[in-house]
């Protein structure tokens, strides 16, 4: 009202004030957006520069229009560069035609209200296959439906490549240990456990047999005067008859059971759970065995001498194959090919 008593005068220097208000007001809001827009390119740059160093990408997929925004990062890690975007075409490309285990994976958590984890297969532009590992996150409407998923992308296939190649490296070494166990247990014309390992065995079974409270035998042999086969045949045709002896005998030990050569001609047959009646009825199959089927070229069959010893409370190793030793030399004396058991 009191511009309407106002001179022209008046009116000019009011409008101008007001003028000049508006135009200081509208240069700080300017001031301020522009801080506030430097702040934000600033922040992501430093967002930018962060996931390059991380080695990470942004993935926002928008499930209601099926649209895909990719930050620079992950652009890069799949091989794509501006102005190129992710297209539906171009999508299509990187995952391949089953969606390379990541649409799949998506429906399968579309209702999830917590962070889980992806993998998916990408095909880049130049034909090379990648790894790739997500967080993602579901973003939800007022009415708790999925409309979009954010996932913070890196490339794991370097990391995968590392892990296969370390569990080779350690499949190979156990197997060497494996074999170098086996041929350090092994006696090496024969395949038959060598006397090392079996007197660690029969150590192990007198421990289980006492605490078990079951039986165990110990069955002592040799091959009936194999230097004559030696000295007359040669060597090689003798370690052919021990081979084949070796053969009857690991064929007749059961389960759990050990078939050793001791040295020379020299074996033994290790039998768990086993007395002493049934010990000496597997040494009585054991020497018609050999006698019937250790014939080799130009070599009829040999015989062997068996002694035979049952595990009593006290003995040790030494002591169950001394007295399956002394056995079969009373085998011996009594004329060999035969089986006698310790007395």
């Amino acid at each position: 009202m009191a511009l309407l008593g106002a001179g022209p005068v008046a009116i000019v220097a009011l409008t101008l004030v007001a003028l000049t208000a508006l135009v200081v007001y509208e240069r700080s809001m300017v001031a301020r957006l522009s801080a506030e827009n430097s702040a934000l390119s600033q922040s992501v740059g430093m967002l930018e520069m962060a996931e390059s160093l991380a080695g990470v990408g942004r993935w926002r997929y928008e499930t209601a229009s099926d649209t895909h925004q990719w930050s620079p990062e992950l652009s890069s890690l799949i091989g794509i560069f501006p102005p190129r975007q992710p297209d539906k075409a171009l999508v299509s490309q990187v995952l391949g035609p089953d969606g390379g285990g990541l649409v799949a994976t998506l429906n399968r958590h579309s209702n999830d209200q917590e962070t889980f984890e992806i993998e998916f297969e990408v095909q880049r532009p130049d034909g090379e296959h990648r790894l790739l590992r997500a967080k993602a996150r579901n973003e939800m409407d007022q009415y708790g439906q999925p409309v979009r998923v954010f996932m913070v992308v890196r490339d794991v296939t370097e990391e995968y490549q590392l892990a296969r190649r370390l569990k080779e490296e350690q499949e190979s070494a156990l197997a060497a240990a494996r074999k170098a166990q086996a041929l350090a247990n092994t006696d090496p014309l024969t395949g038959l456990a060598n006397r090392r390992h079996a007197m660690n065995e029969i150590d192990r079974a007198i421990m289980q047999a006492r605490q078990n409270a079951q039986p165990l035998s110990l069955i002592v042999f040799d091959l009936d005067h194999f230097k004559a086969v030696n000295d007359t045949h040669g060597h090689l045709a003798g370690d052919q008859v021990l081979t084949k002896v070796a053969g009857v005998t690991q064929a007749m030990v059961g389960d759990g059971d050990i078939a050793a050569r001791f040295g020379g001609e020299e074996f033994a047959c290790l039998l768990r759970d086993t007395d002493a009646e049934r010990a000496s009825e597997f040494a009585e199959s054991l020497r018609l065995a050999i006698e019937r089927n250790s014939a080799v070229a130009g070599l009829s069959g040999v015989t062997a001498s068996i002694g035979h010893a049952t595990f009593s409370p006290g003995d040790t190793s030494l002591t169950l194959f001394a007295k399956a030793d002394a056995a079969l030399y009373e085998a011996k004396k009594a004329g060999r090919n035969r089986v006698c058991m310790a007395g």
